[in-house]
């Protein structure tokens, strides 16, 4: 199970119930953000670094939303149309949000 912490903020890997990859923002206790990443924007858009996975940039990518975001439970999710050469090119607030 891939699992990241950066003060009181831990990350974690979700399964894969769709055509996405995605991981888990809690701070604390509270669920804030789950990022999904669609395929198309996995086979189109996301470069993973030498030596990271795929879960490190969403978790990379994750992080800073998370902070920045006061809704707890919070889904959204990346398209193809959302990232560029490795980097989110759609500010998070014009992500789509799905239903919890």
């Amino acid at each position: 199970m891939h699992h990241w912490e950066e003060g009181q903020y831990k990350g974690y890997k979700m399964e894969n119930f769709g055509d996405y990859a995605a991981a888990m923002v809690y701070k604390g206790e509270q669920k804030m953000l789950e990022l999904r990443v669609s395929g198309t924007a996995i086979a189109t858009g996301v470069r993973v670094p030498d030596g990271k996975t795929l879960y490190d940039w969403i978790w990379e990518t994750a992080l800073p939303i998370a902070k920045e975001n006061q809704e707890a439970g919070l889904i959204l999710t990346v398209t193809s149309h959302d990232v560029a050469d490795g980097k989110l090119t759609t500010h998070w607030k014009n992500l789509r949000r799905e239903k919890s």
